[in-house]
């Protein structure tokens, strides 16, 4: 069979999905549509092999802009569904995130997947945040590698409509954060709330499109003394040692955060943002929606790495009772439990960063800078 026809089937099957929905007035945005139909398993019986079904799908993603994830195969025949007893595909291309209630579904909630409970008590879900462009083929080879490595490991992805719902359902009885979150109009703002939110709600990891996994699973990344005791996972981007009370130079990394739900540290952060992202608007005269990157004294202050330090250290003073700084936190050279939060040495998930130390342990991820998001309007272009 011809790579055309193997590409018939599911171009039927998405264009009666497309007929039924429209009929019914269930969808009528087609990027939300295609959206939805991300996740949809297409598995005609056509005794093609894993491989190539999931090729024929890929390009199927391509022509409709979407990319199509296979965490199950299904065998479709002309009266049932049923699971195939074959070995599931091992392909990892990106789930994208679907809320069951995409806007317009009526009666459901916007839930992701069940994460999976870890032996550290992080579930073992990774999740990432892609702009309008998608997924670049470096970012889907940095995801497919760590999945690879960590199989036991779900991940998703959330797109700016899935991730602006999943907002509104999860936090409806914070108005003011969902009408903070809605307002913003820079991106790169919206993606840094946006994890510390999924992190409160479900816990496990975030991690941004442009880092990858070394060769230690993710597994390993706690030491065992700590698993029954680390809330969140932290690493040194920038380690300054210094003597000074009350000084906090040193800088957590914030493109690979692992974190248990509800964690009262990710609230304490998401609080701050909130407070802060109100406050420049009045300063500026304006409304959240009219916030421009010129107003910000920096990215990484407001929402960024800078603003994840100084909340997490704030909210371990109040939980502790005492001072946090950098002497507490830098120079490491293991990682060091302080109260609930694991810091790992700098080498961890910023070997680079830190100039490639030898004496502080493994690297653990590492950080491409892709930087899509450094442009003056603070846009994924």
């Amino acid at each position: 069979m011809s790579r055309l026809q193997k590409l018939i089937i599911p171009v039927a099957l998405f264009n009666l999905v497309l007929f039924l929905l429209y009929k019914h007035n269930y969808v009528s945005d087609g990027s939300l549509l295609r959206s939805y139909c991300a996740n949809l398993d297409f598995s005609p019986s056509t005794g093609t092999s894993s491989s190539s079904q999931n090729q024929t799908l890929r390009e199927l993603g391509r022509f409709l802009q979407i990319p199509i994830s296979l965490p199950t195969i299904f065998t479709t025949t002309a009266s049932t569904s049923t699971p195939s007893t074959s070995t599931p595909s091992t392909s990892t291309s990106s789930a994208v995130h679907i809320p069951e209630n995409a806007a317009n579904l009526p009666g459901h909630a916007a839930k992701t997947s069940p994460p999976t409970p870890g032996p550290s008590h992080i579930p073992m879900k990774i999740w990432y945040k892609m702009g309008p462009k998608g997924i670049s083929p470096e970012s889907d080879g940095y995801i497919n590698h760590c999945l690879e490595l960590n199989p036991e490991y779900r991940h998703e992805v959330f797109t700016d409509i899935t991730a602006e719902i999943y907002v509104r359902e999860n936090f409806a009885h914070r108005p003011d954060v969902v009408s903070v979150y809605e307002a913003l109009t820079i991106p790169i703002l919206k993606a840094d709330l946006l994890r510390y939110l999924i992190l409160y709600v479900e816990g496990g990891i975030w991690s941004d499109l442009d880092v990858s996994c070394e060769e230690i699973p993710i597994s390993g990344f706690i030491p065992t003394e700590f698993k029954d005791k680390a809330g969140l996972v932290v690493g040194l981007e920038f380690d300054e040692d210094s003597s000074k009370d009350g000084w906090i130079g040193s800088q957590f990394a914030s493109w690979w955060i692992m974190s248990r739900p509800s964690l009262p540290h990710m609230m304490v952060i998401v609080d701050d943002i909130v407070k802060e992202l109100k406050q420049i608007a009045e300063v500026n005269g304006v409304d959240i929606a009219g916030i421009q990157v010129p107003m910000l004294s920096d990215v990484v202050q407001v929402t960024g790495p800078k603003r994840l330090t100084w909340s997490v250290i704030r909210s371990l003073e109040t939980t502790l009772g005492t001072m946090v700084d950098d002497r507490n936190i830098s120079g490491l050279h293991t990682p060091k439990l302080i109260g609930d939060v694991l810091v790992m040495p700098g080498n961890a998930f910023a070997a680079f960063q830190n100039g490639d130390p030898t004496d502080q342990g493994p690297k653990l991820v590492s950080h491409h800078y892709a930087g899509s998001w450094k442009n003056d309007k603070g846009g994924e272009d």
